[in-house]
């Protein structure tokens, strides 16, 4: 004989296997965790590409401020032949930097060179404000000719004539 089969009111009071909250819960943080982890790698690489990005901004700062210091060595060193160097120091000239600096020496002359000419050494420095201080220099040592027979005719046809 077969057992008889359970009554439908029976059926019905059997607890019904409910979803498992528990794991929706651990999927869902899991995702914010994995969200969370994505997020911050990428503020992190972007605040690098901005630290880079200011570092080569300043560089050329840097660079620029060089060439000021070349040109203007070479035009005073063209105008007096005595000319030995100078210093200059930009404290308020940009926003985002707390210094600039421009110095330029005049160096020892090379037994070597047999002409008449100069060296100078240029040497352009910059410090930042950030929170991660960063300082750029750049240098370069130029020969300038000196030309005496130049500033000699110029004196000579810049002088009194006798012909009045």
């Amino acid at each position: 004989m077969t057992p008889p089969p359970y009554p439908r009111h029976r059926l019905n009071a059997l607890p019904r296997r409910q979803p498992h909250r528990g794991a929706i819960l651990l999927a869902v943080l899991v995702c914010l965790v994995v969200a969370s982890a994505i997020t911050g790698l990428a503020m992190q690489t972007s605040l690098r590409a901005r630290h880079q990005m200011k570092v080569h901004w300043q560089l050329e700062q840097t660079r620029m401020l060089l060439d000021v210091g070349i040109r203007r060595t070479l035009k005073l060193a063209a105008e007096d032949v005595d000319y030995e160097g100078e210093s200059w120091v930009l404290d308020d000239a940009f926003e985002t930097f707390s210094q600039a600096r421009v110095e330029i020496k005049s160096l020892p002359p090379d037994e070597s060179n047999e002409q008449a000419s100069r060296r100078f050494e240029i040497i352009a420095t910059i410090h930042n404000l950030d929170s991660v201080p960063v300082q750029t220099k750049r240098s370069r040592i130029i020969p300038v000719q000196i030309s005496s027979s130049s500033n000699e005719s110029d004196s000579a046809n810049n002088g009194p004539s006798d012909n009045s």
